[in-house]
């Protein structure tokens, strides 16, 4: 059997890690701002679109939706998490948190997995 060889320009550790694009061919535009307010009816209208498709039928898919209730739950608490980060207190975190979610027994975990991450 014969071995193969790349053929590698001679100077090719000059540019190792740099991109071989042109640099005039993809500027570097502005990521389009989205606003969370916007962001979140988009989440919405999608779960009220899935949940469409799985009552017309798909009761297969109705085990998926479930793992989407405890990705939900995962993503809540990871904000939490980058919010307490970000310097807010737990106070202000409840505050704006949706009034059926936060503790309403003097702190004490309402069963939610984001309050019982005190500390």
């Amino acid at each position: 059997m014969t071995s193969m060889v790349a053929s590698y320009p001679s100077n090719a550790d000059e540019h190792a890690g740099r991109s071989s694009v042109k640099a005039g061919l993809t500027p570097k535009r502005p990521r389009r701002q989205v606003e969370n307010d916007e962001y979140g009816a988009f989440v919405r209208r999608v779960l009220r679109g899935y949940s469409r498709r799985v009552a017309d039928g798909d009761v297969g898919a109705l085990i998926l939706m479930t793992g989407l209730a405890d990705e939900l739950d995962a993503a809540i608490a990871e904000a939490v998490k980058g919010l307490r980060g970000c310097g807010y207190s737990w106070a202000e975190i409840g505050s704006r948190g949706n009034p059926g979610r936060p503790p309403t027994n003097g702190g004490a975990s309402s069963g939610s997995g984001i309050w019982e991450q005190r500390g």
